[in-house]
């Protein structure tokens, strides 16, 4: 008599970070409380879904000494030991690389967040004639944080499970190293970064990395770890391709009703008792969007009512050139693919923000760039303004400056890798500053997307900041993209008197270099004529406007 091997894969071993201390309430969003029970049942929900495409799934919670948890997730495993709710991201990778090393090394491990839903079998991953690999990540298009920290899979094997180890082990290695400034929640996505080190434009779906210690498998987000995007009518397109959802932030209300109407999916008599679940999973669904619609209808009521006030963030009207506009997001996307900006589409949306707000209440002034690189933002900037608003560009034009005694260890790392001849351009291309002198290219680039500088009021000006900035007239707005504290000292000092009432700067480096940073909150500490209005990735400020006295 012979037995019927199970196919790779068909277990699979779960691991779920989870700390609430033993607190009711954990999180307050838009749509109401998220209670201790809520995140309980939030894992138990991410268990039953792999146990429906891997039978034999196991769960082990990571936790704290003082969270309990219900009959719900009766069978899980659950390891505890003490946290430091100070530094969560860094307790939970070291918990994770523990709990990894005493598990069966003949099923793969799951290392993931607990706001996600199965939907398709990942078996085919472990199969004989799929890519070797010991590690395997997720990928999306962000040129800071592409890959993903919510789902990490480590293969079957007692030599890939050794590999991924050590992987691990580099990981937290290069987060001890970062700057106390990214060692937030989202640390482990900048150690994952430097850990993978390839630009996302050079990752495909179900490549291999090859790492010293071990193979990483590069897999793609939208296919791999989904986060669905609510949508009036139709919040989650059910996608046949699709092996997991990730229900970040505030979607984890949506997440338990979502759960009932995938299960309703299926067929015979788990359906028939399923859809009853299903039929009030809607109604739920439907009360969720009813707030989601209000908040927006709330918040773009109190932006209309502060226009009498100062600019809001309002799309622009007609150019005077009529020249026709594309959106930022095409914009921004043809930038990135011919390897012109280092900017992701989250710093390019609050600069254009802050254009159109600018050209929609006609504010008087010149805007500026400091910092140029190889002009894209200059590129998006001149789209987005009137043509007869004169664009300044400074910049060296060449290799960067050194950092200062006020930049952090991040700084000085970086420019070290520069000067050192070590820096990658983007995607494949050579670093801009490796080129010599750019103007030239700056300018080509400019032409090249149809922008004359002498048609368009665009005048390139070089030098360092100190030594070419001398402003002699109103300013509407200012991107600083000048990395280093002495840098942006200098462009805060000689353009943040000229800045008009309504009028914006906008720091490129807020939230990637420590010196950047400090400079701006030592500034916005002691003025009170300006204020944050803006931060994701760069930092908007905008001058208040006149009192109307």
């Amino acid at each position: 008599m012979s037995c019927k091997s199970k196919p790779p894969g068909s277990s699979v071993q779960l691991v779920v970070f989870h700390v609430d201390s033993g607190k009711d309430v954990v999180d307050k969003t838009k749509y109401g409380q998220f209670r201790t029970k809520d995140y309980h049942r939030m894992i138990a929900r991410m268990w039953a879904s792999f146990r429906r495409h891997h039978p034999g799934a196991t769960l082990t919670i990571l936790t704290d000494m003082k969270t309990r948890f219900g009959s719900g997730l009766s069978g899980a495993s659950v390891l505890r030991r003490q946290i430091d709710v100070t530094r969560l991201m860094y307790e939970r990778m070291i918990f994770q690389r523990e709990c990894l090393s005493q598990l069966d090394s003949g099923q793969p491990v799951f290392l993931l967040d607990s706001d996600m839903l199965c939907l398709n079998s990942f078996s085919h991953l472990f199969a004989h004639n799929a890519p070797s690999f010991d590690l395997g990540l997720t990928f999306r298009k962000s040129h800071n944080t592409p890959i993903n920290g919510g789902l990490l899979i480590v293969n079957r094997g007692a030599d890939a499970r050794k590999n991924a180890l050590h992987l691990m082990d580099q990981m937290i290695r290069i987060y001890e190293m970062m700057v106390d400034e990214k060692k937030t929640w989202y640390g482990d996505q900048y150690a994952l970064r430097d850990l993978v080190g390839l630009h996302h434009s050079k990752m495909r779906n179900m490549s291999v990395v090859e790492k010293d210690v071990g193979r990483i498998l590069i897999l793609d987000c939208g296919q791999y770890n989904f986060t669905p995007q609510l949508n009036s009518g139709k919040p989650f397109p059910m996608e046949n391709n699709c092996h997991l959802f990730h229900f970040k932030g505030a979607l984890k209300h949506y997440m338990e009703p979502f759960y009932w109407i995938e299960r309703s999916r299926a067929k015979g008599v788990q359906a028939l008792y399923t859809r009853c679940f299903a039929f009030f999973a809607k109604l739920k669904i439907e009360r969720l969007e009813r707030i989601r619609r209000a908040s927006m209808s709330s918040q773009q009521e109190l932006l209309t009512n502060e226009t009498t006030d100062a600019p809001t963030f309002t799309a622009p009207g007609e150019k005077s050139d009529e020249q026709k506009l594309i959106s930022p997001k095409t914009l921004a996307t043809e930038l990135r693919s011919r390897n012109l900006t280092y900017c992701g589409y989250d710093k390019l949306s609050i600069l254009y923000d802050c254009i159109a707000n600018v050209e929609r209440h006609n504010l008087q002034g010149r805007f500026i760039e400091a910092g140029v690189a190889l002009g894209g933002s200059a590129i998006f900037t001149a789209h987005y303004k009137s043509k007869e608003r004169v664009l300044e560009l400074y910049d060296i034009y060449n290799q960067i400056p050194a950092p200062g005694p006020e930049d952090g260890e991040d700084a000085h790392r970086r420019y070290l890798e520069i000067a050192s001849g070590q820096s990658k351009g983007l995607g494949s291309d050579k670093y801009y500053g490796y080129l010599g002198d750019i103007e030239g290219v700056v300018a080509n680039n400019l032409s090249s997307f149809g922008f004359s500088i002498k048609e368009n009021n665009i005048s390139l000006i070089k030098g360092l900041f100190e030594d070419t900035m001398r402003i002699d007239g109103p300013v509407a707005l200012a991107h600083i993209d000048g990395d280093w504290y002495d840098s942006v000292q200098v462009c805060i000092e000689r353009i943040a008197p000229h800045i008009v009432p309504g009028g914006y700067m906008v720091f490129d480096d807020y939230s990637s270099y420590s010196g950047c940073r400090k400079a701006v909150d030592q500034w916005l500490a002691a003025s009170a004529d300006f204020k944050l209005v803006a931060q994701k990735r760069s930092a908007a400020v905008q001058r208040l406007p006149l009192s109307r006295n």
